[in-house]
């Protein structure tokens, strides 16, 4: 099995380097959430996510008071790289952050500012 890396940008502009396993087929080694890109958005943006396994998914959106304002995405998914595009058009101005739950268990949260 060879192992090989893949890059996701980060908030600040650096990249996050994910390694994952090559058997014919791209599955990431660990669950990860990627930063949205683009961030700042003004209005769509895409959420980035890697599954080593098949997994249920629930990636939602929370405003600063920790409320949740939206859920982007909850279904099944099979292991490997997914993105989601979100719309933020019904969103004001502000700071925001989103999380995945990966099968009932909190994983990563990330950080989203909405500027329009």
């Amino acid at each position: 099995m060879n192992e090989v890396d893949y890059l996701c940008n980060t908030e600040d502009g650096s990249l996050l380097v994910v390694p994952y396993s090559v058997n014919g087929s791209d599955i990431p080694k660990e669950i990860f959430l990627g930063q949205n890109y683009p961030n700042p958005v003004k209005s769509n943006s895409e959420i980035y996510f890697g599954l080593n396994r098949k997994s249920d998914v629930d990636i939602s959106i929370y405003n600063l008071k920790g409320q949740l304002v939206e859920t982007v995405i909850h279904g099944s998914f099979d292991p490997g790289y997914h993105s989601v595009r979100y719309s933020v058009e019904n969103l004001p101005n502000g700071i925001y952050f989103y999380k995945m739950s990966v099968d009932g268990v909190d994983k990563e949260i990330n950080k989203m500012i909405i500027l329009k």
